[in-house]
Formats: C-alpha cells, structure tokens, sequence
C-alpha cells in the first residue's frame, strides 16, 4: 500500500510538471509567434499541404505527413524551405535510423530546444539528440555562425545543408520557432515534431 501511495505521488509530481512545461510552452510562443511573424520568419499566409515526403536518400523513411511551405531565404533550394510535422510514430522511426546510423548514414540531426532545466528534469528523447535551446537559438542567431564559432557555442557539429533537421521542444511549439530561425539561414529540409516532450515521456511504453 506504502508503495502504491508512492508510485501514485511519483506519478502525479511527473504530470505536474509536464503540464507547466506545455503552460510555459504556449505562454512562451504566444508571444514568441508575433514577434518572429513581425521580423518575417514566418509567411503571412502559409500554404498548408498534405504530401508524401520523398528522399533521393534511401537510409531516409518517406512519411505521409502534413508539410508548410515557408517563406523562401534565397541560397538553398530552389522552392524554399519546408517545414514537415511528424507524430509519435514517425518520431520513433526517425529516432530509430539515428541512433543506428548516426547523422552520416541517417541523414538526420535531432536537437531539443528545451531549456537544459526541462531536459535534465526529463531526460533526453534518445542518447544522441543535441541540446539546442530555443533561446540560444534567437539570440546568438546560431545558424547564421560559420562552423567554428557555431561548434563553441552549440558543443556540436554545426549542420550541413544537406542533413534533414529535426527539432522537438515540450510540446511542439518551440521547436516551430526554431525551424523558421534555420529557415533563414538557408536550411531546407526541416522537421516539427508535434508531440514534443509532453508526448514522448507519457504515450511512450
């Protein structure tokens, strides 16, 4: 019974926190969104499509997804970016490819744009995804750095152009924020997913 009462206080203080987190979350874009719109990283009318991605890449998985294009940067690609919401499923698989292949082989770079707080209270999303705050992301306008500068600041490899990145936040609405930063700086193949951490720790087995 002690441990009943236990598991049951365990379980609530984890729900506690991760409904903040989707508070702060919502909160943080609700102002976030208007202020990124006012400085033109989002179009003013996004066209919204249903499609089948599809890769030249065979290590990448197709998904039938909800795709946006966004606004066009110049520089890399010639349609622009677009910005692909994935669900717990497709997260999974993504995250299945990374940790086997690593970025080289999957194609992949999985950053969380939680704050390190959320993601030390939490835990990771798999062993190898970059700790990349959203805040550090704006301010030190970190996709603009060239390579070095980028790797001191970030503790990682800055991306390729040609890698597909994957951003994921508390629940999904950050790590959108965060694709429009590296759509500005020319980055094209970008993925939201949707569930964030909120889903990832409490729908997963």
């Amino acid at each position: 019974m002690r441990f009943l009462c236990s598991s049951l206080s365990r379980t609530k203080e984890k729900l506690a926190f991760v409904g903040a987190q989707v508070f702060l979350a919502q909160h943080y874009s609700s102002t976030a969104f208007s202020a990124y719109r006012s400085r033109g990283y989002f179009p003013s009318s996004p066209v919204v499509v249903t499609t089948t991605t599809s890769s030249s890449s065979s290590t990448i998985r197709s998904f039938s997804t909800t795709s946006t294009m966004m606004a066009s940067v110049g520089g890399n690609g010639d349609d622009g970016p677009t910005l692909t919401h994935i669900g717990l499923e497709e997260m999974e698989e993504i995250i299945e490819d990374y940790e086997t292949g690593g970025r080289e082989d999957s194609g992949y770079i999985v950053m969380d744009v939680r704050e390190i707080h959320e993601i030390e209270s939490s835990g990771k999303v798999s062993l190898n995804t970059h700790t990349l705050p959203l805040s550090v992301i704006g301010q030190q306008e970190v996709f603009s750095l060239d390579d070095d500068e980028f790797e001191i600041i970030c503790g990682f490899t800055k991306p390729a152009f040609d890698e597909t990145l994957v951003f994921t936040c508390a629940a999904g609405i950050r790590s959108v924020n965060a694709c429009s930063f590296a759509a500005q700086s020319g980055y094209t193949k970008l993925v939201n997913y949707k569930g964030g951490a909120y889903e990832w720790f409490t729908r997963r087995p």
